[in-house]
């Protein structure tokens, strides 16, 4: 059996070629360009699952209009320091990209900020968002879940996938280099024993013998 060609490809023309995809699908443009960065950050990052395979689900998404577009973002609560959210089934990284915007100018002029969005659409890679906190001045912590037709996740002692993920984020500034970390840890594993499970890719996280824990 031959092997899949595997062929690289300069960041800025993937960006192009997902944003002109997914404006075909009916996307409108400017949502369009930043899913496409999400998307293509993700992939050049080495998170696949968050990357360039998600663009097949999203044109047909887009096209039978579970996820809408021009995203629309109704307050539903609101306070100096929270505040809620209903995206109406719209972008997901639209959505979560303007609640991290929002939540990082309020936790400047209050000390801190906490939002949730509801009937949002799949958001990617967590860390993108932590990183925009950092880069804004703040420390960013963000988490989602999933719903029954996302689940993928046994509970303790069954058989079969009843949850999702439930992943999470954290993001700092260190000396004005934006840095994150998640439970895989790209600056720093917050559980090490845990073991990581990224659709097919298994990763041992725990520490190798004799390593410090």
């Amino acid at each position: 059996m031959n092997e899949p060609e595997h062929r690289k490809a300069p960041i800025p023309d993937l960006e192009r070629f997902v944003r002109d995809v997914l404006i075909a699908a009916g996307v409108a443009a400017e949502e369009a360009t930043l899913v496409a960065a999400e998307v293509v950050d993700a992939e050049a990052r080495g998170y696949e699952s968050q990357g360039l395979m998600r663009v097949t689900p999203y044109v047909k998404a887009a096209q039978s209009g579970d996820t809408r577009s021009p995203t629309s973002l109704e307050p539903i609560r609101d306070a100096p320091s929270a505040f809620a959210w209903d995206a109406g089934f719209g972008w997901g990284h639209v959505a979560a990209s303007r609640a991290m915007a929002e939540c990082a100018a309020r936790a400047r002029r209050t000390g801190s900020c906490v939002a949730t969005i509801r009937n949002i659409g799949h958001i990617g890679r967590l860390g993108y968002y932590v990183e925009q906190a950092a880069a804004l001045g703040v420390v960013g912590f963000i988490s989602c879940c999933g719903n029954a037709s996302s689940a993928v996740v046994a509970p303790w002692g069954g058989k079969e996938a009843r949850l999702s993920t439930n992943p999470f984020a954290y993001g700092f500034d260190v000396a004005g280099r934006a840095r994150q970390g998640t439970r895989r840890g790209r600056n720093g594993t917050l559980d090490p024993g845990r073991l990581g499970l990224r659709l097919g890719r298994r990763r041992d996280d725990r520490p190798h013998e004799g390593a410090p824990a």
